[in-house]
């Protein structure tokens, strides 16, 4: 599912990447406009690390959005980087935390696997292949 530049050893002496991710997908998106994305960031390193960026080469624009709700609207603002603690999780989920594609070059469909890359201060760059859904599945 992802893999590191920059692996840190294992207890068991094999090379794993300090950061890892699992359950990545994106939803089709409705337009050319924009597509969502969510996944999970396990950290298992002792020392936090930081999501700098994201990559595609389906859409000109890539970033990090979190939804958030006050007074009963809902908005969605931009975070700069994403910081995954020491031997924590960060679930990336429709309602919150989220990465947002814009400007998209080509649709992705259902059933078929993206490409993304995470780009992280210390963990280098983590190539992640995200599953297609249907929008709401």
């Amino acid at each position: 599912m992802a893999a590191c530049s920059a692996p840190a050893p294992a207890a068991d002496g094999r090379d794993t990447p300090p950061v890892v991710v699992t359950g990545a997908f994106v939803y089709t998106p409705i337009t050319a406009a924009q597509a969502a994305g969510y996944l999970v960031l396990h950290n298992r390193a002792s020392v936090p690390d930081t999501v700098q960026s994201v990559e595609v080469d389906w859409a000109n624009h890539a970033s990090i959005h979190q939804t958030s709700e006050t007074d009963g609207m809902v908005r969605m603002s931009h975070l700069e980087r994403l910081v995954v603690g020491a031997r924590d999780s960060v679930v990336l989920e429709p309602g919150g935390i989220h990465l947002m594609f814009m400007d998209l070059s080509r649709l992705p469909v259902a059933g078929d696997t993206v490409e993304l890359t995470l780009q992280l201060a210390r963990g280098g760059r983590i190539l992640v292949a995200a599953a297609v859904r249907p929008y709401g599945q």
